[in-house]
């Protein structure tokens, strides 16, 4: 039976990415501790905003404003419908504080 390999010490970056690179981290499942996740509390909130309950809607919007829409999303590197999801609870978070 083959003796499953150890994570050695390893003395810079560039080690440990040659030891990596050459070994199968599942083999090594056994040699780490689980650690707790703590998350920033701006991820912790985002993250709780996207488990609420959401429901489909039907909305018109212009072509033109679509395609800036469409446009911008791109440039952020996200999908569109999440930055008009966005851009909503933002304005809405104005008129809640200014009312």
């Amino acid at each position: 039976m083959a003796q499953k390999p150890r994570i050695p010490e390893f003395k810079d970056e560039q080690e440990a990415r040659d030891f990596f690179d050459t070994h199968d981290t599942v083999e090594l499942i056994g040699e780490t501790e689980p650690e707790e996740l703590v998350l920033a509390p701006e991820l912790a909130e985002k993250l709780r905003r996207r488990r609420e309950r959401k429901e489909v809607i039907t909305i018109r919007i212009s072509a033109p404003h679509l395609a800036r829409i469409r446009r911008i999303a791109a440039r952020k590197g996200i999908p569109y419908q999440t930055l008009i999801q966005l851009w909503l609870a933002e304005a809405l978070e104005r008129e809640y504080r200014s009312s």
